[in-house]
């Protein structure tokens, strides 16, 4: 590239970086419909930035850096870092970022028969735009000091947001959310200590020059901040109590931000080419991941709750992800890679979509309790078929989402030909079947059901709403042929 393309994206990396931010402090001041159209106008610039970014980029790696602590004889401190797994991670959080900024404007309203919403515009938008702003720090971050003040402003920007309504009970998951991710919090903070010292650098090839038993202690402490993160046992209490949030949040905390952070990390450390993380690591993870599936998976066929039913679920795919990402590490073929990271992509547009239905359907009928609902089909038919193309795509039905990023893992488990691979497979497939199956009899139950005289008359939709659901559902079929072709440039790395 010449010195001017390079000028260019330095300077698109700059405004991306810095508009979610000046958004937030614009809308701050706001009220009602004019904090809508600002923070909506400032998503949308963020994603069309990061298309024309994707598209200058390409498939190369570009690292900017600049700055220095010479107190800790480190240079090149922050900057930017753009490669395809940061594309990747940049494309997924602005645009589900962008729809549930939209999607907000309707949501947080006074015709919300759940939760009626007539002031705090202004403050949900400073959250919710300066949590954009976060995570596109978090996909371009240059090393892992940077990641880690971008990771910390995600644990901040979600306290926020998830006590938003500040109920009792949402204050008690804010602050149950805060205390939990911080923990693994510590951990980040003890590994990036160990960079310090060993190997005076915080670049992501810097875990090359530790010896076999540091690098180990390293990746444990950064996985267990995942764990945290990403709501794995035993961090898994504070997304289903997350819940409390207004449903946009819920959506963007589990689709492309929060959740996803700390998978991103792992995917980072370990698409690192010859960082030579030792096998009997992906052999904790894979078997840690299997169990916290398990866990989920039995919360989950137990809920009442639509969004916690989906927060169980969640727990679920990003323990897949982890499982993707550990085969890899365990030796086996690249499509366990490239299927890890396709998840990432598959599941936030898939469980985005869920969570945006789920939100319709408290609005309208004020409830969230499966056991409350029947009958909605007729008086939501957009969003039962969305809601519909949403359970096949989390499920893993073809040719929708997650059927690709699952099959690819289970290839990628079977060519291990171990009992770990052969373990893997399996739960994979049984977990998919038993999930698939409860979430179109509660599909049913809701849409197909008898028609419940408590719910009174359902609010109508507006049309833009539909129309998003709609653009969402198809996307479960689009994204991922899009994604496929994307994390081809993965199998150069081993």
């Amino acid at each position: 590239m010449t010195n001017g393309e390079l000028v260019n994206i330095y300077l698109l990396l700059v405004f991306l970086l810095a508009l979610p931010f000046i958004g937030g402090l614009v809308t701050l001041g706001l009220k009602r419909r004019d904090a809508d159209v600002v923070a909506g106008l400032f998503s949308l610039v963020v994603f069309v930035l990061a298309i024309i970014l994707a598209l200058k980029a390409g498939t190369r790696e570009l690292t900017f850096a600049f700055g220095s602590l010479p107190w800790l004889g480190i240079q090149e401190i922050f900057g930017f870092r753009v490669d395809p797994l940061a594309v990747i991670m940049l494309l997924v959080t602005t645009f589900v970022g962008f729809f549930v900024v939209v999607y907000s404007s309707f949501y947080l309203s006074e015709g919300n028969r759940e939760h009626p919403t007539t002031n705090g515009k202004g403050r949900y938008y400073f959250w919710l735009l300066f949590f954009l702003g976060a995570m596109v720090g978090v996909s371009i971050s240059q090393n892992f000091f940077q990641f880690f003040i971008f990771f910390e402003l995600t644990t901040i920007c979600s306290f926020a947001l998830i006590d938003f309504y500040e109920t009792p009970r949402a204050l008690r998951a804010g602050f149950t959310a805060l205390i939990t991710t911080s923990l693994g919090s510590l951990c980040f903070l003890a590994g990036l200590a160990i960079l310090a010292v060993y190997a005076r650098s915080f670049d992501f090839e810097a875990v090359r020059d530790l010896s076999p038993s540091i690098k180990t202690a390293f990746f444990i402490l950064l996985w267990i901040s995942a764990l945290a993160k990403g709501a794995q046992v035993p961090f898994q209490i504070w997304l289903p109590q997350a819940m409390e949030a207004p449903t946009p949040i819920s959506a963007y905390l589990h689709a492309a931000s929060m959740v996803k952070v700390g998978v991103f990390l792992i995917a980072r450390m370990v698409t690192t080419p010859y960082a030579s993380y030792p096998e009997s690591l992906g052999v904790l993870v894979s078997l840690w991941a299997l169990f916290s599936m398990l866990f989920a998976l039995l919360a989950f066929l137990g809920a009442d709750d639509i969004k916690k039913l989906l927060a169980y679920s969640t727990i679920i795919h990003i323990g897949y992800i982890l499982l993707g990402l550990s085969l890899w590490l365990m030796g086996a073929d690249i499509k366990a890679l490239q299927g890890g990271i396709l998840h990432i992509i598959n599941h936030s547009v898939s469980k985005g979509l869920l969570f945006l239905c789920a939100g319709v359907i408290s609005y309208a009928t004020g409830t969230r309790k499966i056991s409350e609902l029947g009958g909605l089909g007729t008086k939501l038919p957009v969003n039962a078929i969305a809601f519909t193309v949403g359970v096949f795509a989390v499920g893993g039905f073809p040719p929708f989402a997650c059927f690709f990023s699952k099959f690819y893992m289970v290839l990628g488990a079977i060519s291990l030909h171990n009992w770990i691979g052969i373990l893997s497979a399996v739960f994979m497939v049984l977990e998919s079947t038993i999930s698939l199956t409860w979430y179109t009899m509660i599909t049913h139950r809701i849409f197909m059901g008898e028609e419940r005289a408590n719910l009174g008359n359902i609010k109508p939709i507006p049309l833009y709403i539909n129309i998003i659901l709609v653009f969402l559902a198809l996307a479960t079929i689009v994204v991922p042929q899009l994604g496929l072709e994307f994390v081809k440039v993965f199998e150069v790395i081993r």
